[in-house]
Order: C-alpha cells, then sequence, then structure tokens
C-alpha cells in the first residue's frame, strides 16, 4: 500500500487502482465496505468519521462510469466487465487483505456507483444483503 492519508492508501487490485480505508484499531476487520462512486477522492472523507465509528474497512475501485453492467465496456476495460472486476478481484481482495467475505461486505454507492452496488445486489443477493 503507498500514498497514506486520513487513514485512506493507494492500492492496486487486479491491476486497477483502488483507494482503501482502514480504521485505527489492534481489533481484526470483520466488517468492511464496498464503496463505489463517481468522484472517489470527492465524498471519503464525509464517510470517514462513520467508517472509523463502526470500526468498517472500505475499498473504493477507481475509474468507471460504467459500475452496473455485466458486460464489456471498453473506457474501464477490454477484458472483464466492471460487476466480473468486482467480484472476481476486489471481493477476493477484500477476503486476503481482512478475512472479511460476503456477507459481511457492505455495499455503498453513490451516483453511478450506486446503480453499481445495485445491479450487485439485485444479482447476489444472498452474499450483498446490505446496500446503500
Amino acid at each position: 500500500m503507498s500514498e497514506a492519508a486520513d487513514n485512506w492508501e493507494r492500492v492496486e487490485i487486479g491491476g486497477k487502482a483502488a483507494d482503501v480505508f482502514m480504521p485505527s484499531s489492534d481489533r481484526p476487520i470483520e466488517r468492511a465496505i464496498l464503496f463505489l462512486q463517481d468522484e472517489p477522492t470527492r465524498s471519503r472523507s464525509v464517510f470517514q468519521s462513520e467508517l472509523t465509528r463502526h470500526r468498517l474497512a472500505a475499498v473504493c475501485p477507481q475509474g468507471s462510469g460504467c459500475w452496473w453492467l455485466d458486460q464489456i465496456c471498453s473506457e474501464f476495460d477490454e477484458t472483464v466487465s466492471p460487476l466480473s472486476y468486482l467480484r472476481q478481484e476486489v471481493v477476493p481482495w477484500m477476503a486476503d487483505a481482512w478475512s472479511v467475505a460476503p456477507p459481511s461486505i457492505g455495499l455503498l454507492g453513490i451516483g453511478n456507483g450506486g446503480q453499481g452496488v445495485l445491479q450487485l445486489a439485485y444479482r447476489r443477493a444472498r452474499e450483498f444483503p446490505v446496500v446503500a
């Protein structure tokens, strides 16, 4: 991890940038948030106090205006759909990094990210029962 600022760090997940939030605590992470936004760095500080208060780690993958698609979107990637990337790369990364897996991963989205988390929740409701 690199570029630490206010408990947020930039990491690479499956060849793509993501911002990761880790609450300051000696206890292990029990729950986490997959956080999709149009402009991830703009509103993440608004949520930082709540993430800290509830001891939630969070991942904000960077860069897709088409998070809701389960088909190839060239602005995102030429080989994997945005929804497939989330399920095949981001969710396993969360399990490896924090030992957190569905259904202990909540979904939070703003703008196009809101459409993305709704699609993920509709398609995998048992895995992702909490969405906002």
